[in-house]
Parts: C-alpha cells; sequence; structure tokens
C-alpha cells in the first residue's frame, strides 16, 4: 500500500498516479489519503459486468394486466419500488385510448411532481400513436389552466398573477415581519401546508382555539403568530390581485363545487389517469375528483412509502375513505432491485405505522447485501467515492449506471467540487459548490477584494441583498493584500454567516463544505486564475459522455440504477435532525436504499467539517440485514 501526501496539490496528481489513463483534470483540494493500486481499495464488480443489464421486461404481468383493464368506478394501484406503476400507468392510458376507442381529449393523464410529469411524457411518447398523446400536465399546471379557462368564459381578466419563491419572502418583507431568515421560510411552509389542507385562515383559527388547551403556551403562542401570519399575508395577496400556487387550487376547487361554474368548462372529461399520486395533496386530490365528477373514472398509481412530505396524512387512506366504490389492485412483484438489496429497505420501512401495508416479492436474485464503511473524516471518504467510481469504470461499469446519493446536498456539493475534475457528473437538486451560498460568499469576496471582472460574478452568485452588503462591505477592508491574505479573510468572512448556535448536522456539512471551497482556492497562486476556474464552473460542462449522478433522496425519486453509494449515513443527517418527523425521515432512506438494482454501500464519516459524527440511527432498524466492511476491503 503506498500514502499519497499531497497536502496543497490538485486532484490530477492522485489521480494520475493511481489511474493514469485519465482526462486531464483541472485543480482541486484533496488531503492526505491512502491509495492502493493492488486491489484493495476497489469495487469487486467484475461479477456484475458479467450479468446481463436488468431491462425491463415488455409484457405485463397478470396483476398489471388486471390493473390496466379496470372497468367503470375510481381504482387505485398500490405498489412498492420497482412494481412497475409507471409502467402499468402508460398501459393503461394505451389500453383507454386504443382498445377503448376514447377521444385523448377526454383522458388527462396527470401527476403531481414536475419530474415524475416528465419521465411519464417520456414512456407516453415512445409509444406507436405518441402524435395522438395530449400533454402529460402536472396537478398544478392542469388548474391553472383550467381557472384561466373558467375566467376566460365569466368574462374576467385571464391573467394570473402567481408569486412564488423569493417573491412570498419578498411579501413577507413588505408586511414588516422583522423574523430570521429560517423563520420567514418556516412560516411560508406552514402557510403552504394548510392550504394543501384546504384550510382558510378564518378556518386554521378556529382549529387552533379548539386545540389551545392541549398546546403548551409556548407551543401555542407561535402557532397563533404563524397564523396571524397567514391571515396579513392573504389579505396582502388578495389585495393586490395576487396568487400563490396553493392559491390556484383553492379558487379552482370552490368553482368545481359551483354547478354554474362547472358547466362553463366545455371539456367532457370521462378519465383522469394519475401517477406518483403519493405525493399529492388534499387540494390536489380533491380537485382531480372534481374535475372527473361521479360519472368519470379516476384512475390512481400510489405507494405511501415513498411520500416525501412529513406528517401522517396517506393519499391512499384518503381514498379509501372519500370513495366507497374505489377498488384496490396491488402488484406485488418487484423488478428492479435483488433481493439482497429490498429486504434491508422492506426491514426499514415496516416501522413506519402511518402506511399501507403491501407485500414486494424481488425477481432479481443477483446481488450482495449493503456494504457499510466508516472513515475517519469526510475527505477520507470523498477521496474512497472517487477511487470507488473509477474502479467501477475501469470494470466496464458505464457512468451512468453509477449514482452517489445523500439526504441532503451539502455533501453531494462538496464531493461534486472532487469529482467534476476528473469525472463527468450529472446533478440532481444538488448545486455547484460556487452556486452554493457559502462558496457563492467566497468567490463574491475574492472578486471585490481583487478589484476585478470575472464576468459580474456579484450577479450570478445566490446571495440575499443583505448578504452581498455584507460581503462587499467586508471585501472593501481587504483590498490591496495578497491573495493568500484575501483566501483567508475570504473564509473568515464565510463562516461568520454560518448559524453555530449549535453542533447540527447542517453546520457540519456546511463547515466542510467552506473546508472543500477553500481548499480549491488554495490550489491557485494567482486570484484571477481563480475566478476564472469559478467562471468555468458557472458555466457548467460542455456536453459528452452522460457522467455519475449526484442526487438527493427526493431528487432520485423515480431513478434507478445498477450501482449506488450513500455517503454521510449519519446522525442528524439520515435522520435529518431538523426533519421533525421520523416516519417521513424513515421514508427517505427508503426511497434512497430503494434506488439500487444490484449493489448498494452505505458510506459515514466520524468527523465532517471538524466535528465529531455518529453513526445514523437507522442502522439500528437496518440490523443484521446489511453487513460492515473496512475500506481496504472489496465492497
Amino acid at each position: 500500500m503506498r500514502v499519497l501526501s499531497f497536502a496543497q496539490a490538485g486532484l490530477a496528481a492522485c489521480v494520475r498516479r493511481v489511474l493514469p489513463a485519465n482526462p486531464s483534470p483541472g485543480p482541486a483540494f484533496v488531503r492526505t489519503t491512502m491509495v492502493s493500486r493492488r486491489g484493495r481499495l476497489r469495487p469487486t464488480l467484475s461479477w456484475l459486468r458479467r450479468l446481463p443489464m436488468p431491462l425491463a421486461s415488455p409484457l405485463l404481468t397478470d396483476e398489471q394486466r388486471e390493473a390496466v383493464r379496470h372497468g367503470g368506478g375510481p381504482a387505485l394501484v398500490i405498489g412498492g419500488p420497482g412494481s412497475g406503476k409507471t409502467r402499468t400507468t402508460v398501459a393503461r392510458y394505451q389500453h383507454v385510448v386504443r382498445e377503448l376507442g376514447l377521444p385523448p381529449a377526454g383522458v388527462v393523464c396527470t401527476t403531481p411532481d414536475r419530474r415524475a410529469a416528465e419521465r411519464l411524457r417520456a414512456y407516453l411518447a415512445t409509444g406507436e400513436s405518441s402524435a395522438e398523446v395530449r400533454p402529460v400536465e402536472t396537478c398544478q399546471s392542469l388548474a391553472e389552466r383550467f381557472l384561466v379557462e373558467i375566467r376566460t368564459a365569466r368574462g374576467e381578466a385571464a391573467d394570473l398573477h402567481i408569486v412564488d419563491g423569493r417573491r412570498r419572502q419578498a411579501v413577507l418583507r413588505l408586511l414588516q415581519i422583522d423574523w430570521r431568515h429560517g423563520d420567514a421560510l418556516d412560516v411560508l411552509e406552514v402557510i403552504r401546508r394548510r392550504k394543501a389542507e384546504l384550510l382558510a385562515p378564518s378556518d386554521w383559527l378556529e382549529i387552533l382555539r379548539r386545540r389551545d388547551r392541549s398546546l403548551s403556551g409556548g407551543v401555542a403562542k407561535r402557532w397563533f403568530e404563524a397564523c396571524d401570519v397567514y391571515f396579513r399575508y392573504q389579505e396582502y395577496l388578495t389585495a393586490h390581485a395576487l396568487l400563490d400556487r396553493e392559491d390556484v387550487l383553492l379558487q379552482v376547487v370552490a368553482l368545481l363545487r359551483q354547478a354554474r361554474s362547472r358547466s362553463l368548462w366545455d371539456r367532457d372529461l370521462t378519465h383522469v389517469i394519475v401517477d406518483d399520486a403519493q405525493h399529492a395533496s388534499l387540494a390536489e386530490l380533491t380537485f382531480l375528483q372534481l374535475l372527473v365528477g361521479s360519472s368519470g373514472v379516476l384512475w390512481v398509481a400510489a405507494d405511501d412509502d415513498q411520500r416525501l412530505e412529513e406528517g401522517a396524512w396517506q393519499p391512499t387512506a384518503h381514498l379509501r375513505e372519500v370513495l366507497p366504490a374505489l377498488r384496490c389492485y396491488r402488484l406485488t412483484t418487484g423488478h428492479r432491485g435483488a433481493t439482497q438489496v429490498v429486504e434491508p429497505a422492506l426491514r426499514l420501512i415496516r416501522l413506519n405505522t402511518h402506511r399501507t401495508d403491501k407485500p414486494l416479492r424481488p425477481t432479481r436474485l443477483h446481488g450482495k447485501p449493503p456494504a457499510v464503511i466508516t472513515f475517519p473524516d469526510a475527505v477520507d471518504e470523498a477521496a474512497w467515492v472517487v477511487q470507488y467510481l473509477l474502479d467501477a469504470h475501469r470494470e466496464g461499469v458505464a457512468y451512468r449506471h453509477l449514482a452517489v446519493l445523500a439526504r441532503l446536498p451539502e455533501p453531494l456539493t462538496a464531493l461534486h467540487e472532487t469529482l467534476a475534475t476528473a469525472i463527468p457528473v450529472d446533478r440532481i437538486d444538488v448545486p455547484d459548490a460556487w452556486t452554493h451560498p457559502i462558496g457563492a460568499a467566497y468567490a463574491a469576496f475574492v472578486q471585490i477584494a481583487l478589484d476585478v471582472d470575472a464576468g459580474d460574478a456579484m450577479t450570478r452568485v445566490r446571495l440575499s441583498p443583505a448578504a452581498r452588503q455584507r460581503c462587499r462591505k467586508a471585501a472593501l477592508e481587504a483590498r490591496g493584500q495578497p491573495f493568500a491574505q484575501i483566501r483567508i479573510a475570504a473564509r473568515n468572512h464565510a463562516a461568520g454567516g454560518l448559524e453555530a448556535g449549535e453542533l447540527t448536522a447542517s453546520l457540519a456539512n456546511e463547515l466542510h463544505l467552506l473546508e472543500v471551497v477553500h481548499g480549491a482556492a488554495r490550489s491557485f497562486t494567482d486570484g484571477t486564475a481563480f475566478l476564472q476556474h469559478v467562471q468555468e464552473r458557472h458555466q457548467g460542462p460542455c456536453g459528452g459522455e452522460a457522467g455519475i449522478t449526484l442526487a438527493t433522496f427526493a431528487g432520485a425519486a423515480g431513478r434507478e440504477w445498477p450501482v449506488v453509494v450513500i455517503i454521510a449515513m449519519e446522525d442528524g443527517q439520515v435522520p435529518y435532525h431538523r426533519g421533525g418527523d421520523l416516519e417521513a425521515e424513515r421514508r427517505q432512506l427508503f426511497l434512497g436504499l430503494t434506488r439500487s438494482r444490484q449493489v448498494l454501500n452505505l458510506s459515514l464519516a466520524r468527523r465532517r467539517g471538524g466535528l465529531a459524527r455518529s453513526p445514523s440511527s437507522f442502522f439500528f432498524d437496518l440490523g443484521a440485514s446489511v453487513r460492515r466492511v473496512q475500506p481496504d476491503e472489496g465492497a
């Protein structure tokens, strides 16, 4: 075994010595790392290369065929990950349009999630009659289109002035609500959830008054304060003819409950087909029920175990409650993961109490139990992941068949800064290090302090106006100093903006990301070259080979890969310390575990960002279904 020591060298030197045949990478920062060329720090994936790549069968199973040929009345299709819910949804649409001969205009295919809509649209476009396929819409876009058509039929202004994202935060500032940024986001999330539950401010206030005695003083005060903000927020939107996205659904549901408004919509819908309905809110499901009416067919596919929203509310239980004639179909055959990978995930999710129990029988027998690897710190973990992915590629596994997942984006952002210099990478819900607020503040500080033009970096970074002002003020004080001193000042400025009230997993992630960003800057001796590197990273890659996927658990929904590595399996990260809902956190990990077809590795670091971390408490739930291995063993 050789020890390669390169405290301030780039990743290029490491990769050239470990793997000579590789593209010329740019600079990166990796600390002292132990690397072996003799096969011990390598994935034993030669057996995987010899196996045929798992391809979904074009034929439907008997369970899927029965769900596809459903007759009249509402239907609910329940199945675990890899059971073929989306395939069944596509087959249902084709059955209704081709075999039953219904006009495509009378059939709506929808889903609550934008990414799920894109996947469903791609599946439908591969059919023989793709020209006849209506566009797959999200429930939100369908509701907006319905509201525009109703307003037009009434002779009202059809334009929808929708506020979203930062504009909602701007409304709170206009209302002079002096809360910290995190608190403002929290209250906006509370308002969003109340609207998703079809609760107006007055309805929520009545509920709080009934529950006042059961709440502690501090909790009750915060809830009533949030309710007061809800009143003021909604009054402002109404006074200025504005809507947020949840308001669209509230208005549409109210209109559909009026017979006169329902008659203004000139479309005769006979079928509404919904995929991934586990992500639907009460408002979205109510909208779809009212849209299809009592004479149409509502056909829904869902898996509550893959629901990412917090709370005990289950769309499938709601449908069973409000639709007595609902017919339920169960898909029990798993076509994705190997038995050794699926069993630990099922063992974990069965601990949840608010779920619909369902069997899942994997059909793939080739695989290994998930491997758990522990590292001294996050830098060693990142170095091992890089080596593992490179060796997997050498063993014949294409980059597009490899994925690295995590609960939170920051560990993936730090890993991306290391990977991007040597390996093509595709990111889902993972910001680049230099568009993340920490890296953005660091780069902006350096640019202002050096007084150079790097493509107007301050207009590209994701910083609030107040953060930009603080950054400019601090950077001007460092102007005229050498680049080495400016780097230190930039690191101190970025660290000063972190919330250090408690030693949380988020703080560990942010400190580690700051360490990676500062290390990347230290590999440059000239500030202009460093800013040019940041500019190139802003522009992104110029295309080429499909790369390794970096994704959060939520971003990986609906995707699958033969080889998956889940990093940052530490307590506070998994489960997330701010999650608050243990069952929702368990569903998050379940979703991540079930993205793997055959090989699954779980890694954790004893220290991240200079803070000590302990293994995830979910390892107790997984029990003996996972195997502990050392970094120098084949995983």
